[in-house]
């Protein structure tokens, strides 16, 4: 039964794992040799008990034969001889010494005892024969278990791999079963757009059917049209050759056109830089709106000159402006050099605010004379130089450097038809 025990806890735990029986087939083993050493010690017993039973048989003779031999006695005197017997046997016992009384009170085994004793001894001899055998059987088991539970791990390992791979083919297999059931509904869709179609193809075959039969004249016809379109292109290939050449001398005629066209620019004054010329008296000019009544006048990149006087009927009592409307097209600002030529009283104002007053010397002494004396931002500005003369002349004002087009500046268009109140 403990065998058959065993091999079925063997056969339940196979297929976890591999398992080491060795430390318990030991512990076996050496439950074994106790239960033989137990039996040998009892065997020793059962000799010495045997040997104190053969005594205790003699003894037990001798008092029988006292007994007889006391047949007959006086009761009295012999319960005197007990009661000495009692105290000498309480004698014994105090010195020590083993009596049946103190042997029975011990628990010592009696010889039904030993008897039993020693068939338990036997049988458990056979027991003992009997689970070395089954011992043995069952090594034998757990070494058959031991591989068969390898091979079971190896397999394991084996349907783990099979059923992670398994797992994956299904989920791919999933998906391609969700994107056939798409498929086959966008397609169900598809067959019933193409059944329209095709129904609707038949029409249109029966249509071009008869285009292509009038296409056919048409072909007959353009055939005809493209022998004369041959013969014009022949002609065209001439012409092309002979334009050709009238390219080649309209290129010249442009280059030279091109140049005379900037001498006639420069004689007439065209892409020259706009200013407004005006004039107020003193009294009025504090309310005069400046810069809107003026005279348009054309300057060489910003420079300009008034030398000589005008009359007194002119001169007399007024101020003298000059105005240039410009722009900064870049994104850093541009310092402003001009070469004044100016006569007794000069200032220049940016965007209304005064920059510079008498710039150099008065009366064109140091004339032309380079001042650095103002910043444009980018974007547009008003640039206006105011002119006093000490005698109410206008005699000489003038900046002589083309201080527009050196400093890279462009005309405010916009500012200077505000400014004039009419559109250039």
């Amino acid at each position: 039964m403990r065998s058959s025990a065993l091999l079925a806890v063997i056969a339940l735990t196979g297929c976890r794992e591999s398992i080491d029986y060795g430390p318990d087939i030991s512990a076996l083993q050496e439950t074994v040799q106790t239960q033989q050493e137990t039996i040998d010690a009892l065997n020793t017993d059962l000799d010495a008990m045997d040997e104190q039973a053969t005594a205790d048989a003699a003894r037990i003779t001798a008092l029988e034969e006292e007994i007889v031999a006391i047949n007959g006695l006086d009761l009295t005197d012999l319960l005197g001889e007990v009661e000495d017997n009692t105290a000498g046997i309480t004698a014994l016992q105090d010195a020590g010494h083993a009596t049946e009384q103190w042997v029975t009170d011990q628990g010592y085994a009696t010889d039904s005892d030993l008897t039993a004793m020693g068939t338990t001894v036997t049988a458990n001899t056979s027991q003992i024969g009997q689970n070395s055998t089954f011992i043995a059987a069952n090594d034998s088991a757990i070494t058959a278990n031991a591989a068969a539970v390898n091979t079971n791990i190896l397999s394991i390992a084996s349907n783990t791999t099979d059923i992670g791979a398994n797992a994956a083919a299904i989920t791919v297999a999933e998906g391609n079963i969700g994107l056939n059931a798409s498929n086959i509904s966008t397609n169900t869709v598809d067959i019933a757009t193409n059944e329209a179609d095709i129904a609707s193809n038949g029409g249109d075959i029966a249509t071009n059917t008869g285009d292509i039969a009038s296409n056919g004249a048409d072909i007959a016809a353009n055939l005809a049209s493209i022998g004369t379109n041959a013969a014009d292109i022949g002609t065209n290939a001439t012409d092309i050759g002979t334009n050709a050449t009238d390219i080649g001398t309209n290129t010249g005629d442009i280059a030279a056109n091109a140049a005379d066209i900037a001498a006639t620019m420069d004689a007439s004054l065209m892409g020259m830089y706009p200013a407004i010329f005006e004039y107020s008296s003193t009294a009025f000019e504090g309310s005069y709106e400046q810069g809107r009544a003026g005279h348009l006048t054309v300057t060489s990149g910003g420079a300009f000159r008034f030398s000589g006087q005008f009359t007194s009927a002119m001169s007399t009592n007024r101020r003298w402006f000059m105005t240039f409307y410009v722009t900064n097209p870049t994104s850093a600002p541009i310092d402003i050099d001009m070469e004044f030529c100016p006569g007794d009283s000069t200032q220049v104002y940016v965007d209304g605010i005064q920059t510079a007053t008498n710039p150099v010397d008065s009366n064109g002494s140091t004339c032309p004379n380079l001042v650095d004396f103002m910043t444009l931002t980018p974007g547009d500005h008003e640039i206006r130089i105011r002119y006093i003369d000490g005698n109410n002349f206008l005699e000489s004002l003038g900046v002589r450097n083309s201080w527009i087009i050196d400093n890279g500046l462009e005309i405010d268009w916009a500012g200077l038809n505000t400014a004039l109140a009419s559109g250039l």
